[in-house]
Order: structure tokens, then C-alpha cells, then sequence
């Protein structure tokens, strides 16, 4: 066993240097981001639903908004059963082992179409973007869900190319991806294309690998049925997540501090995604912003990279046409003394000025050669269409005696014809698919944004497909991988573009196919570096260089990343309503405006109320809702709020305990009776309830205010 890993490091010597190289990299900027991370807490108000739903997994507590992407918080769950207990880091630490395994697998997917050292280089940049190395750690839905796309389309591609078994990791993993995050459903376009793509080029698709993509599917759903079941039971739905896709689908307006309907806002900002530092920012929650960075020298650097690679695709594609045209015997002239090598007697008087016309006369004038004369050639494959069979029989065996020493130059001859007839064929084939791209072109930008995200997309990919039609004939290197990553370029930018509601952080998964064109660039580079130099390889230098810069520019972010955490003061506000309220239990109704939060720390859950005016009409609203009992709640016995800086005064409710910008409120009825919880459900507490409210109601309605 100790040669057989003694022979495999030897064989593969360069392959574990540079993985080895990867790992360190990454260790390097991912441990002080997780550190950091620990030390600053949990501050992103959605980790703390994963959280919630983790814990109600794992049955230890209560979750909360069951409908939503359950795949992070099952993993939550397995973590907290593993530890014995419940504990909001494990949420760091899966999003930073994501962040380094969909680094890996980057790296991997790269090494497809570049060499160790230019997949190495373009996996750092990669990994220390500034969007998503900011958010790496944060704790959400995010970075599973992008490293579980990224693995699943490196699978596909080895599926295909390599060993069609794979495929039964390759689909079960995109379902997961998609459970990690909804959003990152719809890299099923660019899968469909890669496929079809793949059978238009290559004609490599058989029935087994059909069969077995199936299958694959079918294992998929399998794996994903327990949480149909799950929402089932929960939400009394199997496909809760439907009606988020039906609201993208239609676009349709939300009451979202992230409704930005201006298509160009992620375009407008990706330098700051590429590689910025944070200005004034003072609290961690700027982390998901970086939109309000300021760019560094290295973003325009890294600009300019991501437009020369694409412009090294068209490149490549051009060189590949024009060395196919080169070899092409069509391209070939014809020379005046190319028919008079074959024999007058039989060929000369039926040559006309007009090729296709000749063509038409070999085509139809050379019928089926018999057996004995396909033996006598020695080609027993060969098939000549129609050899003359208009002649007559006494006459067959004086054209064999021909056929056999001019052969090669009627065949060179017919071929010729052939070449320079399919050049016009193709010459008007390509005009007409030149056409129909021009034509979907125009249609795709012309109902951008007017339609939905889905229509576009699907006329992006028929554009691609067109365009995958029209090089088929050409040998053209990484044709179909080029057009894969274009594709899923393509299809995350127009679904996030069009989309209404927009996030900095949602754009995290675009960032793996312009590393991807950032690193094209760089293959060319080093490429056109090593044909000017054969003694000494400079790219490896060049890349060492790189790779001390970008993690460089990592660590500096993480040094000067703020550490002011205004969750901490929730939680602590619920420690310390916990300690006044010992009663404090599952039937203790709490409203807030960060319910999971509050939910979280006080394992209990809490009830939803966001003021968004701070109107007066809605204070009193909102103060009937809390003091009431409804079909399923008892009155609220108390509400936190955590966002206004004016910290309202709503009637029925008193203020209790401040923490900055963290309000603790009590139910004044409960606050006269000791806290008695029970008393709330008496008939003496809903004539105090409605003596409140007409009373505020009457103010309201005389005064005009509270």
C-alpha cells in the first residue's frame, strides 16, 4: 500500500503540488474570515432563519418559515446533533467549508480547459472576489448554494465526457443546490444546452447516456422527496417554492427594501463585486453591501481581463474557422488540366463551364460498383453512386480497365466538385443561420426587461445553440465548454437583472463565469509569454506574483472589516427579558420586527410586525393587533423593537428596557398584574383591551394623533 502511494505521488508529482498550493492559499484567507466571523457573531438577520429551521430539524426548539430552502438548515441540523446542542457558529462554519470546497471544485472545473498553473491563478481570484469573499462566513443560503452549482456543473461536464455514472452524483447535487437556494434552479438552461450542445458537435449522446440521465433524475427527486413531504406537513403544500417561481417568473412588485427594478444596477457595480475596500462602513451588516465600497486599482484590472478572455473566445473561435478553411480542398482552385486526366471517352463529353452541373452529371452518371470490381481496388467498403449505368455491357469492361489507373484522379476530381459545391452550401447555410441569430438577437434585447426572465432566456439559449449549428463543421478546441460558460454567464446575469428585487450578495453567482473569462485571458497571456521564451518558464513567477497579490488584497479586507454587530444587542436584550420574565415560555407571545432573531435567542417563537411608516394610524393598528387574541394566538405579552431610531409609543404597551437601538415593550396589563400570562385570556383583560383601543381610537380620530 506505501508504494502504491509512493508510485501515484510520483506519477503525479504536479497535480499535488498545485492542489497543495490551492489548499494553503485558501486556509490562509479563510481562517482569519473565520475567526473574524466567530468574533463578530451571527449579523445577517437571515441566518438566524436557517438557524431557527436547523434547530426545529434537529428537534431541539422551534423554527420558523418553513417554505423556505430547507437543504442549509438539514445541514444545521446534522451539525447540531453531531455537537449534542444547539450553537449559532455552526452556521460559520458551514458557510466557510462551502467557501472553500466551491473554491475546489472551481479550480477543478477550470482544469477541464487550462493547465494546473492558469487554473491555479484564475481559482485565488476567484476566491478572493470581494463579493464573495465578504460574504463567505456571514451564514446564509448564499455560498452553499453557489459551491453546489459550481460542483454540479464541473460533474456534468466529466458526466458527459467521461464516465456517464457520474451523472448519479451530478443531478442529486444540483437538487441539493437547488434546495440550498431556489435561484439556483434555473442553471437547468444552461445544463439542457450543454447536452444538446454536445450532441449538435459531437453526435456523442446515445441512448445509454440518455438512459442514464434519467435515471439520475429519478434519483434526484428520490432524494428530494423528504422534503416535498416535509412542506407537505409544515406548509400543506409539496412545492411552497412554486410561488416564489411564479413571482419571478411574472416579476411582480414587491414591498421589498430590495425592489430595484433598474436592470443595469449589478453591471453598474461590479467593479465594487470584483475588488473594493470598505469605506465608512461601521457595522458588520455592511458586509452584504459592498455596492457602497469604494473599487480598488485591481477591479479595473480585473475588468479588463474579463473582456479580453471573452474576446479570446471569439478569438479562438476565429482561429478554428479559419485553420479548417485552410486544410479544405474546396478552398482549393481548380486547375484548367484537372479533367483532362480523366478519360475523354467516357467523362470529357459530358463536362460543361457550370460545376454544379457537373456534379449533377457524376452524381447521376456513376451508379453502384459490383462486387469483384471493389475487390479488384482492394476497397471493399468503397461505394461510387451510380457508375455509369446508362452504358452498355460490352462497354463495362474497357471503363474498369480505365477505373483502375484513373481512379485516384476521378475520385480527387469528383471530390473538388463536392468541396466547392458544399462551400456554396454551406456559404448559404451560414447566411441563413447568420441571419436567424441577427434576427434573436435583436428580439432578446428589444423585449429585455419587457418580458419575462424566462422568455429571454430561453432566446439566449437558442442563440446558442444557432451559434453552436453554425461552428459544428470546424475544429474549433473547448468549443463546447467556451458556450457552456457563456451560457450560464448569460443566465444568471439577465435572471438577476430582470428580476425586480435585487441584493449585492445575489449576484454571487455570476462571479464563477467571470473568473472563468478572467482566466481565458490569462491562459492567453502565458500562452503568448512561452512562445517568446523556451529557457525559462516566467508564467509560474508571474503566478506566484498574482497569487500574493490577491491574497494579500483578501487579507487587507478582512483586517479593516468592522466589528460593531447590532444583533449582539438583540440578543442581549433577549438574555436579559429572559432573566425579568422567568415565566417566559412557548405560550409568551412576542411580536418584533426581527422575529427569527428573537425567535432564536428565546427559543420560543415570535410573531412578525414591521412598522414601514411609523404613521400614527398604523401604531394604533398595529397596538390592536398586539393587545387582541386571535384564532391562534393569545394577546401579546410583549414587543421588541430593533430597527427605528424613534422608538414609538404604542398605547397599550410600555416601555421597559432599552439596549441602544433595542426597545423592549410590555403589556401594560401585564405589567399591573405581576406578569401573570394567564390572566390575559380572561374577560377582565378584553374589557380593559377594547376600553384601550376606543379610547386611542377616539384620540386618533378627534385629534389626529396619539
Amino acid at each position: 500500500m506505501i508504494n502504491g502511494i509512493k508510485t501515484f505521488a510520483r506519477e503525479n508529482k504536479s497535480e499535488i503540488f498545485y492542489f497543495t498550493v490551492l489548499l494553503i492559499a485558501l486556509l490562509v484567507i479563510a481562517i482569519p474570515k473565520w475567526q473574524l466571523q466567530h468574533s463578530i457573531n451571527i449579523s445577517n438577520w437571515d441566518s438566524y432563519i436557517y438557524l431557527d429551521n436547523g434547530r426545529s430539524f434537529a428537534g431541539m426548539g422551534w423554527g420558523d418559515l418553513p417554505q423556505i430552502a430547507p437543504f442549509v438548515s438539514f445541514m444545521l441540523s446534522i451539525m447540531f446533533r453531531l455537537n449534542g446542542n444547539v450553537y449559532a457558529g455552526a452556521i460559520i462554519d458551514l458557510d466557510i467549508f462551502m467557501y472553500l470546497l466551491g473554491s475546489i471544485f472551481f479550480y477543478f472545473l477550470l482544469k477541464l480547459k487550462f493547465d494546473n498553473n492558469v487554473s491555479l491563478v484564475g481559482a485565488i481570484i476567484y476566491s478572493t472576489f470581494t463579493l464573495l469573499y465578504s460574504v463567505a462566513g456571514i451564514g446564509g443560503t448564499d455560498v452553499p448554494g453557489l459551491s453546489f452549482t459550481v460542483i454540479t456543473m464541473y460533474l456534468m461536464v466529466v458526466s458527459h465526457r467521461y464516465d456517464n455514472r457520474l451523472y448519479y452524483i451530478a443531478f442529486p447535487v444540483a437538487a441539493f443546490s437547488f434546495l440550498s437556494r431556489y435561484t439556483a434552479g434555473i442553471m437547468i438552461f444552461s445544463i439542457i444546452f450543454y447536452l444538446l450542445a454536445s450532441y449538435i458537435l459531437t453526435k456523442n449522446i446515445d441512448y445509454k447516456e440518455i438512459k442514464t440521465i434519467l435515471k439520475s433524475l429519478l434519483l434526484g427527486f428520490i432524494l428530494v422527496s423528504p422534503f416535498l413531504m416535509y412542506f407537505l406537513v409544515y406548509t400543506g403544500n409539496p412545492i411552497p417554492f412554486f410561488g416564489q417561481f411564479a413571482g419571478t417568473v411574472s416579476n411582480v412588485k414587491v414591498l421589498d427594501s430590495g425592489y430595484l427594478p433598474d436592470p443595469w444596477y449589478y453591471l453598474t457595480y461590479l467593479p465594487h463585486y470584483l475588488s473594493s475596500v470598505m469605506g465608512g462602513s461601521t457595522t458588520a451588516a455592511d458586509l452584504l453591501t459592498p455596492s457602497k465600497n469604494t473599487p480598488t486599482m485591481l477591479s479595473w484590472f480585473l475588468l479588463a481581463l474579463m473582456f479580453l478572455g471573452l474576446l479570446g473566445i471569439v478569438y479562438n473561435i476565429y482561429k478554428g474557422v479559419r485553420s479548417s478553411g485552410k486544410n479544405s480542398p474546396s478552398l482549393n482552385p481548380i486547375k484548367s488540366n484537372t479533367f483532362d486526366l480523366i478519360s475523354e471517352e467516357y467523362v470529357a463529353p459530358h463536362i460543361q463551364k457550370n460545376e454544379n452541373s457537373n456534379l449533377k452529371y457524376l452524381n447521376a452518371s456513376l451508379t453502384r460498383i459490383d462486387h469483384g470490381l471493389r475487390n479488384l481496388l482492394g476497397m471493399e467498403e468503397i461505394k461510387l453512386k451510380g457508375l455509369l449505368k446508362k452504358l452498355k455491357m460490352n462497354r463495362t469492361r474497357r471503363f474498369v480497365e480505365w477505373i483502375d489507373l484513373n481512379l485516384k484522379k476521378l475520385l480527387q476530381a469528383v471530390n473538388v466538385l463536392n468541396h466547392r459545391a458544399g462551400l456554396a452550401f454551406e456559404s448559404r447555410r451560414n447566411l441563413k443561420l447568420g441571419i436567424l441569430i441577427a434576427i434573436l438577437l435583436a428580439v432578446c434585447i428589444i423585449t429585455t426587461n419587457k418580458v419575462s426572465y424566462i422568455v429571454t432566456i430561453a432566446l439566449w439559449m437558442i442563440i446558442l445553440l444557432v451559434i453552436t449549428e453554425l461552428l459544428k463543421d470546424y475544429k474549433i478546441p473547448h468549443l463546447d465548454y467556451d458556450l457552456l460558460m457563456i451560457s450560464l454567464f448569460i443566465v444568471y446575469v439577465v435572471f438577476h437583472s430582470i428580476l425586480s428585487t435585487k441584493n449585492d450578495r445575489y449576484f454571487i453567482t455570476v462571479l464563477p463565469f467571470i473568473a472563468f473569462f478572467i482566466t481565458n485571458a490569462i491562459y492567453y497571456f502565458y500562452s503568448f509569454i512561452r512562445s517568446r521564451s523556451t529557457k525559462f518558464d516566467f508564467t509560474k513567477v508571474l503566478s506566484a506574483i498574482l497569487i500574493l497579490l490577491f491574497v494579500s488584497s483578501a487579507l487587507g479586507f478582512c483586517a479593516n472589516m468592522p466589528e460593531e454587530n447590532r444583533f449582539i444587542e438583540i440578543r442581549d436584550a433577549c438574555m436579559w427579558l429572559q432573566d425579568y420574565h422567568p415565566d417566559y415560555n412557548s405560550t409568551t407571545i412576542t411580536y418584533s420586527d426581527s422575529w427569527p432573531v428573537v425567535t432564536w435567542y428565546l427559543n420560543v417563537p415570535s410573531q412578525r410586525l414591521v412598522l414601514t411608516d411609523g404613521g400614527d394610524e398604523q401604531i394604533f393598528n398595529y397596538s390592536a393587533k398586539m393587545l387582541f387574541r386571535n384564532e391562534t394566538e393569545l394577546p401579546a405579552s410583549f414587543f421588541i423593537d430593533t430597527h427605528h431610531d424613534v422608538k414609538h409609543d404604542f398605547p397599550g404597551f410600555t416601555k421597559i428596557k432599552t439596549f441602544d437601538r433595542v426597545t423592549i415593550y410590555e403589556n401594560n396589563y401585564l405589567l399591573e398584574h405581576d406578569g401573570n400570562e394567564s390572566l390575559l385570556n380572561t374577560t377582565s383583560y378584553e374589557f380593559y383591551a377594547n376600553k384601550t383601543i376606543n379610547y386611542y381610537n377616539w384620540t386618533l380620530q378627534n385629534y389626529g394623533h396619539l
